[in-house]
């Protein structure tokens, strides 16, 4: 893929091109900072892309087809000869990011926008309402973001998905035929503050409605083909659905949130039970481990035993009764704290 890269800060330039060079070596980069050089090397020849500062744009490369996709860096944020415009100084990360995005919308052609990482599939589910799933969930993203990881989150619970457009478009795009469905996801991602990467929210919820089991599946599929996250970490609704299990049948990990009490129990009970009718389910709890949550003493994890649960699954981790796990703002507030608790679940994970 030959991208030419052209400004007349020197400095500039070799920050971009070392950077580019070590995070995307599929790039063949082609460095001008003098625009008469510039303008000889793109009359006679091609590139796939070209992100070139606003200084060296004139009438004649605009209309030039040597050029699968052409940017200007811009401080202004003021259009010349119609060349679509991306930000100058940003993050050289977010920069490259955008470039490859942009590439791969123009193309239709999700190659530029594929990475070489193994996805890990990890899935919370519970029987039962009110374990804390989604806050246990988003706290274990928010752990593996701080490790390091690469960690995309998707929420399936209409009783706490927020309202927004990342997943409407996607599920368009699962809908809708010719459509790349590996770009859409790319360009509908958002990325928050605690470096957590979501496709956040639906328009309406009655549209998780019309998702089927093989949707997901596609969805899926499509995040683990990109190869660009180390997680992505699933928050499912209470139901055991066609749509749940198909989830559950694709995911690596499980992880099913339990409180102590009448209600979750009852319904853990009734889940083990419902794996003595469904073949599906015995494989599925082959990968499927306990996060013991709100615990006020070491002894609690017995009583898993005296109610007939713990000999059917593993106690993965042990969250104590902590603030940091009641809410998402409070997990996001309390960062320190909820890394710190699921240390031992990461290393399991990563294998240390």
């Amino acid at each position: 893929m030959k991208i030419i890269l052209a400004d007349t800060d020197e400095i500039y330039m070799k920050r971009l091109s070392n950077f580019f060079m070590e995070k995307a070596p599929n790039l063949d980069l082609i460095i001008f900072t003098d625009k008469s050089l510039f303008n000889d090397y793109i009359s006679s020849n091609f590139a796939d892309i070209a992100v070139i500062d606003e200084g060296f744009i004139d009438e004649e490369f605009a209309k030039t087809d040597h050029v699968k996709l052409k940017l200007m860096l811009s401080t202004s944020q003021n259009q010349k000869f119609g060349i679509a415009l991306i930000k100058k100084y940003q993050k050289t990360e977010n920069l490259l990011n955008e470039i490859q995005l942009r590439y791969a919308e123009a193309t239709d052609s999700s190659e530029m926008i594929r990475g070489s990482n193994q996805t890990l599939v990890i899935s919370f589910y519970s029987p039962a309402g009110g374990v804390g799933k989604s806050s246990l969930s988003y706290g274990l993203a928010v752990a593996g973001a701080k490790a390091g990881l690469k960690v995309l989150y998707l929420n399936f619970d209409v009783n706490s998905l927020p309202y927004s457009r990342g997943l409407s478009e996607v599920f368009l795009a699962l809908k809708t035929k010719g459509m790349n469905l590996e770009v859409k996801i790319a360009a509908s991602l958002s990325h928050n503050e605690e470096d957590i990467y979501e496709l956040e929210g639906v328009e309406s919820c009655t549209e998780l409605n019309e998702v089927t089991a093989e949707d997901i599946q596609s969805l899926i599929k499509a995040i683990k083909a990109q190869a660009v996250f180390d997680w992505l970490v699933i928050d499912m609704g209470t139901e055991l659905s066609e749509k749940n299990i198909k989830c559950l049948v694709l995911s690596d990990h499980i992880f099913i949130p339990v409180v102590l009490n009448d209600n979750c129990i009852k319904k853990m009970l009734r889940l083990i039970k419902e794996a003595d009718i469904h073949g599906e389910l015995h494989d599925i709890f082959e990968r499927t481990g306990l996060i013991l949550n709100c615990v006020n003493s070491p002894s609690e994890k017995n009583k898993l035993e005296s109610v007939g649960i713990g000999g059917n699954f593993e106690v993965m981790a042990e969250i104590p009764v902590l603030p940091a796990f009641k809410t998402r703002d409070n997990t996001i507030r309390s960062a320190e704290n909820v890394c710190y608790t699921y240390k031992p679940l990461i290393n399991k994970l990563t294998k240390g």
